[in-house]
């Protein structure tokens, strides 16, 4: 009789393995040729100079948006709520900067506007001129040409400027609002006691949703093409996650290695509001040239990461 040859005990399972090894090998390609195609699409549509433009029309509308944020807190029921959120923004605006922004806002808000003044529409629309800008750079993004008249863009960039104001004031809100509130939205809604208790930590998450449902809202209005809200949100995340970043980073250069201002003297609070600005900017675009590839991929019948 014939002795069966036994299996080495070692090939016990390795199917399996073997196959999942090859798949996460394969997404990994996957994966970092889509940031490569992401990566010479910036380049081609040229963003380092369309940043640039981006964030001197941001400049123009930080003022401005910020006024009709001031107006809209203004009606709830926290004393001294707006100054808290700006001392907040300072951790991610380099100090000299923010400084520049609140004497302008302090002068500003002065003179007490009214939420239904005219400076308030007037501060609406002067905000917009950045999200009318961003449209632009957004088409050229997506691959989508601009076929909507002056009015109704400037009715999206309005509408954007609203929407987006209002979400990352919801996030600002969320980040000052301390352990008091908890308790009050615990007993308020009929929560369970531990969410009060991890409020602390649950405030850094809502702002953290906020801030990527706005960017998201960006990428799904702006543009002048036909897209899914929920499609847009791998760019959002890439977006919100490099703007944290860089603006911590620009944050620790300035500190570290740019204290001295002998080069630019008084204007160096301006030159790191524009560098925050840019990378922002900057930011943005990227995350829409990761979600046009991400498209692309579906249309030409590619399995998308």
């Amino acid at each position: 009789m014939l002795r069966q040859k036994r299996k080495p005990f070692r090939s016990v399972g390795r199917g399996p393995a073997l196959a999942w090894r090859q798949r996460f090998t394969t997404r990994l390609r996957s994966a970092g040729s889509l940031f490569a195609e992401t990566g010479q699409a910036v380049l081609q549509h040229r963003h380092w100079t369309n940043a640039a433009s981006l964030s001197f029309f941001f400049l123009l509308s930080l003022l401005p948006l910020l006024i009709f944020l001031a107006a809209v807190v203004d009606y709830l029921p926290v004393p001294g709520l707006f100054p808290r959120m700006l001392e907040f923004m300072g951790h991610l605006v380099p100090g000299d900067a923010m400084r520049l922004v609140q004497g302008a806002l302090a002068e500003v808000l002065s003179r007490r506007i009214s939420f239904i003044s005219f400076g308030i529409l007037t501060s609406v629309w002067s905000a917009s001129a950045g999200f009318n800008a961003l449209i632009e750079s957004l088409n050229t993004a997506y691959a989508s040409g601009e076929g909507r008249g002056f009015w109704k863009r400037q009715a999206v960039a309005i509408g954007l400027t609203l929407t987006v104001g209002v979400m990352l004031g919801a996030a600002l809100l969320a980040s000052v609002l301390g352990g008091r509130f908890g308790w009050w939205l615990a007993s308020a809604v009929g929560l369970d006691p531990i969410v009060a208790i991890l409020w602390p930590a649950i405030r850094w998450l809502v702002m953290l949703v906020f801030t990527v449902l706005s960017i998201e809202v960006i990428y799904f209005l702006a543009p002048h093409a036909r897209l899914r809200f929920w499609k847009q949100s791998p760019g959002a995340m890439l977006a919100v996650a490099i703007w944290l970043a860089g603006s911590y980073g620009l944050q620790a250069y300035l500190y570290s290695f740019a204290r001295a201002n002998w080069i630019y003297g008084t204007l160096q609070a301006v030159i790191a509001l524009m560098l925050w600005l840019y990378i922002s900017s900057w930011a943005i675009l990227l995350g829409a040239e990761l979600n046009a590839q991400l498209a692309i991929r579906k249309q030409a019948g590619g399995r998308p990461v």
